[in-house]
């Protein structure tokens, strides 16, 4: 089963002209070590390959999404209660990823307390773990404790304490509590926008199961994929030109499943991510969202930029494959097998012109709040001296993943050449 973890973000070069003063902790980002055999292991989080040094820590003097603050500036039980639940109604969102607007719409205005209980209702649980800094609130202190094996599972993400929460899908193996529903895991110190995220990428993955039955594996599915195109590539490459037409058809058919079975891998990680904190910040802008910090926004838009970078950087490497293998072969190829590859290729660049959109809007509402993102070496200036930040940032370790998928699959590439 895939998990999914929500992590606060500031990975950006920034120039500050406003903001609270709060003190926070940021850690260098570390790339985590490839396995010997390759394969795509996205639920290793370790903080770094064996024999690397341990990850810097540095204090600085601003807290751009306010966690401190957001955990303090609510009760639990502030606010009205959730909106009776409509007939289902099934949305589209951005890169056709859909859910069920009837579970998400009652509960944007709603208490967090209110957000818990009608969650709960869609065969999920929410528990807390510890707080993730000291002079917090806590704000999730009155739900279970996290128990035995969910404690272990946050604390194998959690290494370098960057992790705020965790969404595990339901039958989760070697996690019993899961056995019957899903489960999600926030800080004790937590607040509203941290369980509206983690309950949209539940959301999303039930949504996923309505459609399309019960969806897992998806890393293995890359792995095997990339496996099997890399075999039948090697054999087309061996083959005679005079006699070279089923090698021709297999190898394309199987670089078409792999580009696919990587979209619908992108969709579920740095995708889903993109379209939550997208969606989250569409929603506040509309009044929708309450009872939250709005400068958490700032949070989620550094993310979706960091988010599409790393989507960006996956894609390029399939996309290039396609096209040179359309290059080399194209005048070979049957018809059906020439139109599905193109297919995959234009897929590819529908998804960057999507993100493309959704990077402008966050541009845009990092600069309303005298914000510049100029990459991922961040930048704060303070007292007008620039003042050099670690990469890595804390919240949804989806980052971390996004690390561990482009370092992988950069390592495939690499090993083929």
């Amino acid at each position: 089963m895939e998990t999914q973890k929500l992590m606060l973000k500031s990975p950006f070069n920034i120039y500050r002209s406003l903001g609270d003063l709060m003190q926070f902790r940021q850690r260098n980002a570390v790339f985590m070590a490839i396995l010997a055999s390759g394969s795509l292991n996205l639920m290793s989080c370790s903080g770094g390959s064996s024999g690397a040094p341990a990850p810097l820590e540095q204090v600085v003097s601003e807290d751009l999404s306010g966690y401190k603050k957001a955990s303090c500036l609510y009760d639990y039980n502030q606010g009205p209660s959730a909106s009776q639940k409509r007939p289902d109604s099934p949305v589209s969102t951005y890169f056709g990823k859909n859910l069920n607007n009837s579970l998400l719409e009652p509960v944007l205005a709603a208490s967090a307390a209110e957000v818990v209980r009608f969650a709960e209702t869609t065969d999920v649980r929410f528990y807390r773990t510890s707080s993730h800094m000291s002079g917090t609130c806590d704000f999730m202190k009155s739900i279970s404790q996290t128990p035995t094996d969910l404690e272990s599972e946050f604390a194998k993400v959690n290494g370098d304490n960057t992790i705020l929460g965790l969404y595990l899908n339901v039958r989760t193996p070697n996690v019993p509590t899961t056995n019957s529903e899903a489960a999600i895991t926030v800080r004790k110190d937590s607040n509203k926008w941290v369980l509206v995220h983690e309950y949209m990428h539940h959301l999303f993955h039930i949504q996923l199961n309505a459609e399309y039955g019960e969806t897992t594996g998806i890393k293995e599915q890359v792995n095997v994929a990339f496996a099997e195109y890399e075999a039948a590539d090697k054999v087309l490459k061996a083959a005679p030109t005079t006699d070279r037409k089923e090698p021709l058809k297999l190898a394309s058919q199987k670089l078409i499943n792999l580009d696919e079975t990587v979209l619908s891998l992108l969709k579920q990680y740095l995708l889903e991510e993109m379209t939550i904190e997208s969606h989250m910040g569409e929603k506040l802008e509309r009044g929708q969202l309450k009872l939250v910090l709005p400068a958490q926004r700032i949070n989620g838009a550094a993310y979706v930029l960091s988010s599409a970078k790393k989507t960006q950087e996956i894609m390029e490497l399939f996309k290039q494959e396609s096209k040179k293998f359309q290059t080399l072969y194209g005048w070979d190829l049957e018809k059906d097998d020439a139109d599905l590859l193109r297919k995959a290729i234009s897929e590819f660049s529908k998804i960057e012109s999507e993100m493309d959109t959704l990077k402008l809007r966050a541009r845009a509402f990092l600069k309303t709040q005298g914000l510049v993102f100029n990459g991922l070496q961040s930048i704060s200036m303070k007292n007008g001296k620039p003042v050099s930040l670690p990469l890595e940032h804390v919240g949804c370790s989806h980052e971390k993943i996004a690390n561990q998928m482009a370092s992988d699959l950069k390592s495939k590439f690499k090993n083929r050449e």
